[in-house]
């Protein structure tokens, strides 16, 4: 149980940005060490995303519960929110009294930066194993590897995340996510 503890709270700590902050962090710390296969990594991902409430608090109580059972997943899921807790109390105070302060203003710009190319490398890593199907250990060190990648596209999840984005563009009537991840759910069972 200590180890989820550790591995979470420094999750928190480093996920500025939000749930999809913690993906590139829980890659790191969880898959790369092989504690978790990187398909089911992916697939707890998916599953977080599809449940409510914030995706990296639901994939720290996923990955909690089947690393340590329901007192793994109680652990994890405190041990993400405590630097949350702690940090967005401090910062809230500090901040209504520099909120228009010029250097805190150029802060706030690099920080919103720094987070977008954290969550763009998560979405990357989501694609890539959501649209191809390579072989295990398939890296790319050379142009003409990622030519080969293209012989490992999954057309049909390409299709459809297509067809996802195009309709939730031009849709005249907006839906909520969850209507998507079901329609998504219920469309997977069928096509793959």
């Amino acid at each position: 149980m200590l180890k989820i503890f550790l591995t979470f709270i420094y999750t928190g700590f480093l996920a500025f940005g939000g749930g999809l902050a913690t993906i590139p962090i829980l890659y790191q710390l969880m898959v790369l060490p092989g504690e978790i296969l990187e398909e089911d990594f992916y697939n707890m991902i998916a599953i977080s995303q599809a449940t409510p409430g914030p995706v990296g608090l639901n994939l720290a109580t996923y990955v909690g519960f089947s690393e340590g059972s329901i007192l793994g997943a109680l652990v994890a899921s405190c041990a993400i929110a405590i630097p949350s807790l702690l940090g967005v109390s401090i910062l809230a105070r500090i901040y209504e009294k520099v909120k228009n302060n010029k250097t805190m203003l150029r802060v706030m710009k690099v920080l919103r930066s720094a987070i977008c190319g954290i969550v763009v490398i998560a979405v990357l890593k989501l694609l890539k194993n959501s649209l191809f199907n390579l072989p295990e250990g398939m890296v790319a060190n050379k142009i003409s590897d990622y030519i080969s990648f293209l012989n490992y596209i999954d057309y049909s999840a390409l299709i459809l995340m297509t067809l996802f984005i195009l309709f939730m563009r031009f849709s005249k009537k907006k839906y909520t996510p969850a209507i998507y991840i079901v329609v998504g759910g219920i469309l997977g069972i069928f096509l793959f």
